[in-house]
This record gives structure tokens, C-alpha cells and sequence, in this order.
């Protein structure tokens, strides 16, 4: 059984829930004013939702509380209905509406409890409209368009990576940005072979030459920013381009040539591949290739050994990578190979002339572009042919001659050689034309008739030339071998020759010998 204590408490708490209610029934929270909608682009600052509202007895006031999305994102605050946001972020877009009722500012709790504003209220709980919080985002790329590579008359299509809605209703998007295509400076616009130029897919069939470049570009237009992206290009399928190129080259034996050249592909980042040929045929294990017959440059070495052809032609194809279709032939290249000089056809040790006579020192040389100088003893070089000639020679010209050969890749020395001028015999008249002498000339002087005839002691090479007073070549009047004991009659034809009246030479070389003989002619 109830004690008498315990239903007078039960009376009284239903004494004052009967006040509350009758409170509660009687007073309400009267909204003035409702929440708009804010559309700002993300970053705004001071922005702020609000509502104005009023309890409808003067000795209440208001408590509010902000929802959004239907959650509550703050606690009960009391006379001030303004919700603001220091800096607009995309996250917080949303519904947004405040809940207020009516409370008793002076509510003191019977049983000594803290204020709480449910405790204290006095009205239903009522909700604002809901307002739209439109955070709206620039437009931005997410990435680079890549470049395309296409063939004439294929098609392309291309599209990008960006954020192009800018707003959180997806489900029924409001504010749009607008896209457009551009090539160069001039707007595309859809047609026959265009499509999607106002759209995030841009197709174009059937391409043209007029279609390729390096400057085509989309912009988004949104209601807080326009921006473009990158440059991007439509290219033709890669072709080589040479920019510079070494196509003939020389070199010495023991040095390694090299052919060189620049290509680069129409389209960057496409690799070049290369080819080198000799004569037309693919170099691979060709005896002295050093390496690169893969890469932009040959190297090849010159060595006498090597089985190439050195009047060889070199060239290389290059192509892009991938594409061999599109293989184009570099210049023609050859190698000017500079062969060192070298002496074939030495000095004598010692050459004995009489003075007066005619002086010829004459070596044979080979190589490439070589040159010749003579000295005497220790002074500077002189003359510059295989043969020295000195005429009218005197005895102060007696002494050590050598010949230097050069040229770009070597230099080399001949013999040196000691010439003897001798005093010069005291003769009587014209030289003794017998028969019986191993060299002799009758008629001297000259007639149409007048015979030189040789009978060397020793069979070799015997060679005859004719010069004036001064040593200079007028005719080879003989260049033949002779056998030892055999007579060698040479018919000096005046008229053939066309002498006029005056001295002569005949330099006879009989192996390592030279005489000379003078000779007179009279018209």
C-alpha cells in the first residue's frame, strides 16, 4: 500500500506537468522572416544563413539550433538565429534549416537541476524552411590532354579529366560550365566530320592536313572561373628530321673516322632508329667499324688491313621508332682516306758531276697529297718537286743533299746523298765522237742525221732527257733497258724536237749513273 507521502508527490508532479502543458498549449515560436538560399563559389568569406523568429508572449524568447542535411551541426542557442561560415568550402554545400521553439528565460528548476532549454520550454519545437547552402567549385583539370598520333583519314577522339559541374545536387545539376573546343585561335564548331566541340568528348573523323597541329586547347567557362588546359596536338605519323649532318671526312692510317649526324622525330618523345650502310649493304661485323651502327654516328677505323673498299660510300636510314614506313636516307658519305707519304725510289749514297754540268737528284714518292722539300747540309728547305735539278753546277754546290716527304698524317726523310762537283776537264773542240766509246753522239754539232749511240757496261734501265743551259726539261729523248755490250742507236731528230741554234744537254742515267754530254746545235 502506497504510503500517504508518495501519492502527494505524484499529485504535485502532475500539479506542474499540468502548468507546463498548459504553457506549452497556450505560447508558440513565430517565424518572421525564412532562410534564402546562398550561392557563392568556394573561398567566399563572411557568409552566413539566418532566420528571424519571435515567441508570441513577450516574456519567452527563442532557442534555435541548425540542421543540415537533417543532422544537427550545432547545440541550442538562444535570441540569434545566424549561422555563418568564416570561408566557403565545397564540403559544406548542403539543405540547410534551424529548428527554434519558445522557452522561459526564468525557469527554476523545483528539484534545485541545472537550466536546460528543454526544460524550459514552453512552445513546440517548429523547423525553418530549408535553404540550399550552392558551394560552388572552379572548373579545373585534374591532368594533362595527351597528344595523338593519326594517320590522314583515320579519326580521333578526345576527352579530359576535370571537374566541370562545380555544385553538390548532382541529381538535378543547376549551375553548368560550359565547354568549347578550340584549335589555333578558332573556335570548332560541330559538323560533317566535328562533334562534341561543346561537350567533355570531341570527335573528328576522317582527318585532314589541315586538321594537324600543335595548338589545340579546351575551355571551361563556370560561374566562378574560366581556365584553359594545356596545348595539345593532333600529329601526322613521325618522320625523321636531319638537322645537321658531317657527310665526307678524311683521316690518316691508325685514326678513327666518324660520321655523324642529328635527327630528331616530328613528334617529341618518339625515339629515332638507325641503319648504316656501305655500298649498299647493311654494315654489321665489317673489319674495321669501331661501333655505332646503330646510333646517330659511325666511327670507322683506317687501317690498311681492313677488307672494306676505302672509295666505299656510306649512308644511313633513320626512321622513328615504330614506324619503319617512314624511313628516310641521310647524305651520301665517303672517307677521303689520306694514305702517309712513303719513298719508293731512293738517293744514291754519293753522285759525282763535273762542274759546269747539269745536277739531277730525284727520288720516287707515294702517298696522298704529299709534299717535297730538298736541303743541302744544314740549310733551310728548298725546291719542291721529286726531282732536284741544278744546272751549271759549281764545286761550292759539292755536299750532303736529302730529301723531306710530308703530308697531313706523316712525315718521312729519303738518303742522304753526297754530290761530288769536280773540276771541269780542258777539252779541245767538240767532244771525241768515236765509235768505240760507251757514249757518243756524231754529227755533233747537230745535223737531222746525228746519232747518239749507248753501249752501257751494264745491262739496266737506261733513261735520256734534253735540257738547256739552265737545266730545265725540254724532251725525253729515251726511257728503256739496255743489255750490257748491246749498242743502242737513238736518232736525235732536229726537226721533231725544234731546237733552235744554241748549247744543249743530254743527261744520260745509266742505273746509278749520270753523264752528261753537251751538245751544239747551228741553223
Amino acid at each position: 500500500m502506497k504510503s500517504i507521502f508518495t501519492n502527494v508527490f505524484i499529485i504535485a508532479i502532475a500539479i506542474i506537468l499540468n502548468v507546463e502543458a498548459q504553457a506549452q498549449s497556450t505560447t508558440e515560436a513565430i517565424i518572421i522572416e525564412q532562410p534564402n538560399d546562398v550561392i557563392e563559389c568556394e573561398g567566399s568569406l563572411d557568409q552566413y544563413l539566418f532566420v528571424v523568429a519571435a515567441p508570441s508572449e513577450k516574456q519567452y524568447k527563442i532557442a534555435y539550433r541548425w540542421l543540415k542535411d537533417g543532422r544537427a551541426i550545432t547545440s541550442w542557442v538562444e535570441d540569434f538565429g545566424q549561422l555563418t561560415f568564416d570561408t566557403l568550402r565545397y564540403r559544406m554545400s548542403g539543405l540547410y534549416n534551424a529548428e527554434l521553439f519558445a522557452f522561459d528565460p526564468n525557469w527554476i528548476s523545483a528539484y534545485g537541476n541545472s537550466f536546460s532549454y528543454d526544460s524550459a520550454r514552453v512552445s513546440p519545437i517548429v523547423s525553418s524552411d530549408k535553404a540550399n547552402l550552392y558551394v560552388l567549385q572552379p572548373p579545373s583539370f585534374m591532368k594533362d590532354i595527351e597528344y595523338q598520333i593519326v594517320k590522314k583519314g583515320d579519326d580521333c577522339i578526345f576527352t579530359f579529366d576535370a571537374n566541370i559541374y562545380g555544385e553538390h545536387n548532382m541529381d538535378d545539376p543547376t549551375y553548368w560550365t560550359d565547354i568549347q573546343w578550340f584549335k589555333d585561335t578558332i573556335t570548332l564548331i560541330d559538323g560533317d566530320r566535328i562533334s562534341g566541340s561543346q561537350s567533355s568528348i570531341l570527335t573528328i573523323n576522317n582527318i585532314k592536313e589541315t586538321d594537324y597541329s600543335t595548338k589545340y586547347r579546351v575551355r571551361l567557362t563556370g560561374d566562378c572561373d574560366t581556365i584553359w588546359s594545356n596545348e595539345f596536338a593532333i600529329y601526322d605519323e613521325p618522320k625523321p628530321i636531319f638537322s645537321g649532318i658531317q657527310f665526307n671526312s678524311w683521316g690518316c692510317v691508325g685514326d678513327t673516322i666518324r660520321f655523324w649526324f642529328w635527327t630528331y622525330s616530328s613528334v617529341p618523345g618518339i625515339k629515332i632508329k638507325n641503319q648504316w650502310y656501305m655500298d649498299g649493304q647493311e654494315i654489321e661485323d665489317i673489319p674495321g667499324l669501331v661501333s655505332g651502327t646503330n646510333d646517330d654516328s659511325l666511327l670507322v677505323y683506317l687501317d690498311t688491313n681492313n677488307s672494306f673498299n676505302y672509295e666505299a660510300t656510306f649512308v644511313c636510314k633513320t626512321w622513328p621508332e615504330g614506324y619503319p614506313n617512314n624511313t628516310m636516307e641521310g647524305y651520301k658519305s665517303r672517307i677521303d682516306f689520306t694514305r702517309p707519304p712513303i719513298i719508293l725510289s731512293d738517293l744514291e749514297d754519293t753522285y759525282t758531276i763535273e762542274e759546269g754540268g747539269l745536277l739531277l737528284l730525284g727520288i720516287q714518292s707515294g702517298g696522298s697529297d704529299t709534299y717535297v722539300y730538298w736541303r743541302k747540309d744544314d740549310e733551310d728547305w728548298f725546291w719542291y718537286e721529286d726531282t732536284l735539278r741544278l744546272g751549271q753546277i759549281s764545286q761550292d754546290q759539292s755536299g750532303k743533299y736529302q730529301a723531306m716527304v710530308y703530308n697531313q698524317c706523316d712525315t718521312v726523310f729519303s738518303n742522304i746523298a753526297e754530290v761530288i762537283v769536280t773540276k771541269k776537264s780542258i777539252i779541245s773542240g767538240i767532244e771525241d765522237n768515236t765509235t768505240e766509246q760507251e757514249i757518243s753522239i756524231y754529227p755533233n754539232p747537230l745535223m737531222a742525221s746525228s746519232t747518239l749511240n749507248i753501249s752501257p757496261a751494264t745491262s739496266g734501265k737506261v733513261s735520256v732527257i734534253l735540257t738547256d743551259v739552265l737545266g730545265n726539261k725540254l724532251a725525253n729523248i729515251f726511257d728503256d733497258n739496255i743489255l750490257s755490250g748491246q749498242r743502242e742507236s737513238i736518232t736525235l731528230n732536229l726537226d721533231k724536237i725544234d731546237l733552235s741554234s744554241g748549247t744543249y744537254y743530254l743527261i744520260i742515267q745509266m742505273g746509278n749513273r749520270i753523264e752528261t754530254r753537251k751538245i751544239s746545235v747551228v741553223r
